[in-house]
């Protein structure tokens, strides 16, 4: 497919714009000129495919939101964007408020990453973002670190985390899960993924780097309150090293 050469993409400019709050945590940090002309051109690219596809669908299309569409349905004043993405000014509002200057220069590929990702997988960043700033807002952690060896290379940690006045660290893992409507089997479905994630990560091997794994569960309002009263009643998932899930 022969992209439009006449489109121009500025997308930092109008992320300026519209959400300044992605660069009040950037704080200086900003992303790269490589970085902003990838995700310039992944825009045009994704936008002339959508175009294409919307005309051979008799002028329809469904489409998984990303962030941009996110914020141009709240520019369209859609009360559900306008919710989500009130959401996310204040996540990036408060980890701008929370972490050192050094600290953020640590989470930009994070960033990019929420805006190189043109699907609903954008989410998974946010809800790494979301974890982070849990673990941090209280004062009593520091980010150290991200992606650090829990066995060998490519199987990482999230993030590490430094508590404060002492030299203990704590390692990190965000497991994002997308549920809907049809899971119905949701405590055999949860706990799957959780087991799948935790042998992945160390190789199924016991001798390994201790970390905590963080569920982060996304879905509809209604299948979220499956899950939370799945985890009140006895059948919640235990497992020694993983946290209670977040859930959005």
């Amino acid at each position: 497919m022969t992209i439009d050469k006449e489109m121009i993409v500025d997308l930092e400019d109008r992320l300026r714009g519209y959400m300044p709050s992605i660069f009040e945590l950037l704080d200086g940090h900003n992303l790269s000129h490589k970085q902003w002309k990838k995700l310039n051109k992944n825009f045009a690219k994704k936008f002339q495919e959508r175009k294409k596809r919307y005309a051979a669908n008799n002028n329809y299309l469904l489409v998984e939101a990303n962030m941009y569409d996110i914020i141009s349905e709240s520019i369209n004043e859609n009360e559900s964007a306008l919710r989500l993405l009130g959401y996310f000014n204040v996540l990036f509002k408060r980890l701008s408020k929370n972490l050192s200057t050094d600290e953020k220069s640590k989470i930009r590929d994070s960033i990019f990453n929420v805006l190189v990702n043109l699907d609903h997988k954008y989410r998974n960043f946010i809800g790494e973002l979301a974890v982070l700033n849990s673990l941090i807002e209280n004062g009593a952690n520091t980010l150290v670190g991200v992606e650090r060896d829990i066995i060998a290379k490519n199987n990482s940690a999230d993030y590490t985390v430094g508590k404060m006045g002492s030299s203990a660290i704590e390692l990190v893992e965000i497991l994002n899960i997308h549920i809907d409507e049809k899971d119905t089997n949701l405590g055999e479905i949860l706990a799957q993924k959780i087991k799948d994630k935790l042998n992945d990560k160390t190789n199924c091997e016991a001798n390994h780097r201790p970390f905590t794994l963080v569920p982060v569960i996304w879905g509809p309002v209604v299948d979220l309150q499956r899950v939370e009263a799945f985890y009140k009643s006895s059948d919640g998932i235990h497992f020694p090293t993983v946290s209670e899930p977040f859930a959005y």
